[in-house]
């Protein structure tokens, strides 16, 4: 990545060696609600969208951002050792994608709400992966302004949306089309935010 498309996020990324997820968190008190981007560390649309957020003040409410799998983008690859969307729950003392699953589903147990964000090899246009279409999930999804769901019953708890009590995934669009980058396209900052 060149000087001119560093951001916030990719400088502590690229400061940091230690097997620990990087992790902002804006406002205080619930509800809670977790951005996580990077999950592979090659799907860097997403951090475009955690610049968008970075700084917005909270006017009731938690908004933590996350860059899940910072050793995989430091080096550029969808991940070190193996997928950390399939490691979880993880293990204290495994390998970096296990290590980073584990410390990941510890630190955000007290999310209410998480989207985790990707990009895709496919040509599609953005879709939302939800477990299933309660209300909550429904409210989620209307919110989300995104029309084409894709709905994949819990397989066995190994992704980070299994873990927390509403979650969905949001796949921007292809790697690097302008697709996903519209769909990442940064807002202004300095907004406030409520959180119901």
């Amino acid at each position: 990545m060149n000087a001119e498309h560093r951001s916030h996020f990719i400088e502590l990324v690229n400061r940091r060696q230690e097997i620990e997820p990087l992790i902002e968190e804006y406002g205080s008190g619930s509800p809670v609600v977790t951005i996580v981007a990077c999950m592979h560390g090659n799907e860097l649309v997403g951090i475009n969208i955690l610049e968008s957020l970075k700084g917005i003040e909270s006017t009731t409410g938690t908004l933590r951002l996350v860059v899940a799998n910072p050793n995989a983008v430091r080096v550029n690859k969808r991940f070190v050792d193996h997928d950390l969307n399939k490691s979880f729950p993880g293990s204290e003392s495994g390998d970096v994608e296990d290590q980073l699953a584990y410390k990941l589903k510890e630190k955000l147990s007290d999310t209410d709400v998480l989207i985790d964000l990707h990009t895709t090899t496919a040509a599609t246009p953005a879709f939302i992966i939800a477990r299933n279409i309660d209300e909550d999930a429904r409210a989620l999804i209307t919110a989300s302004g995104i029309e084409r769901i894709v709905v994949k019953p819990k397989p066995g708890k190994t992704a980070l949306i299994d873990w927390v009590a509403n979650g969905i995934g949001i796949e921007l669009g292809q790697h690097g089309s302008k697709e996903a980058r519209r769909a990442a396209a940064p807002e202004q900052s300095g907004q406030k935010f409520s959180l119901k």
